[in-house]
């Protein structure tokens, strides 16, 4: 069985309880158990560095393919623009492949649609209010903590920071 990390760094915390107080001798296995701490920190740090490159690599393809996609969106919804409009110019209401597999049908006037050319205009009663959304202002909380501001149920603390590099 493979000692883990946590496992490791359990054993060397036993160790520290069993220093001696008055002369601050170390046991016995001390630095060994240290060492292997330590080797295993060093491969979660590999592991961490490795899948941070991948996390990166994954993250750049979904913005490509996101990009591609609206691309493909735009083209799709000007091809059909583009349909309508000549199908409109021209007259026609129907397009058969001759096969009869697909086809293309404009029905003229058939949608009713509001459209607001100045909204400025309108009357209120022809508004809807939407709720505002509300989410915490750290940076604001933050500032009046540190100008001696006592703010219900916030509080500042420090925290660890790992940083890999």
């Amino acid at each position: 069985m493979s000692i883990t990390l946590h496992r490791a760094a359990d054993e060397l915390r036993t160790l520290f309880d069993q220093i001696d107080p008055e002369t601050g001798e170390l046991f016995e296995g001390f630095e060994s158990a240290r060492e292997l701490v330590e080797r295993k920190a060093i491969g979660c740090v590999a592991f961490l560095l490795e899948d941070g490159i991948e996390i990166n690599s994954i993250k750049a393809y979904i913005k490509e393919l996101t990009a591609k996609l609206k691309a493909r969106e735009q083209r799709h919804d000007s091809l059909k623009g583009y349909l309508q409009h000549h199908m409109t110019e021209a007259g026609i209401t129907e397009i058969k492949d001759e096969r009869g597999i697909f086809k293309a049908s404009l029905a003229v006037g058939r949608d009713e649609v509001v459209e607001i050319y100045d909204g400025a205009q309108l009357p209120q009663d022809c508004l809807r209010e939407i709720p505002a959304r509300y989410e915490v202002d750290k940076v604001l909380i933050k500032r009046a903590i540190k100008d001696g501001y006592t703010i219900p149920g916030a509080r500042l603390a420090r925290k660890d920071r790992l940083t890999i590099k």
